[in-house]
């Protein structure tokens, strides 16, 4: 099977105890869709399997500035997309962190994978 490159910047970020060969206690992967101009978020360890976060994708769609790759979302969009990610996290408490803590996890690096993504199409 043979799978097109994606057509834009994408960004991984995880939280875990060490930074190699761990489980990750949350992770979250970005991928922004220049064609379609979308936003696919990915949510790993907070759920039974990997989760798409549809609320957030479809948010932080309109918060690319897709036509002017020079501006960047507000803190506020920022805060919201993170917030949207969180909640399509299905978590559970265990020994590597609480659900609480995971969906925390989630907001803060679904906001910095977002705007470093934003950066690096910028950058492009």
């Amino acid at each position: 099977m043979e799978f097109e490159p994606p057509p834009g910047p994408g960004s991984f970020a995880k939280v875990g105890p060490r930074n190699a060969m761990v489980i990750a206690v949350a992770g979250v992967c970005l991928q922004l869709d220049e064609k379609s101009r979308g936003v696919r978020v990915a949510l790993g360890s907070v759920g039974p399997t990997v989760l798409r976060a549809a609320e957030a994708e479809a948010y932080g769609a309109t918060v690319v500035p897709w036509d002017d790759p020079a501006a960047a979302p507000t803190r506020d969009e920022l805060n919201e997309f993170g917030r949207l990610a969180a909640v399509g996290a299905s978590p559970i408490d265990d020994l590597r962190g609480s659900s609480a803590y995971r969906r925390h996890v989630v907001d803060h690096l679904s906001r910095r994978a977002l705007a470093w993504m934003i950066d690096d199409r910028r950058a492009a």
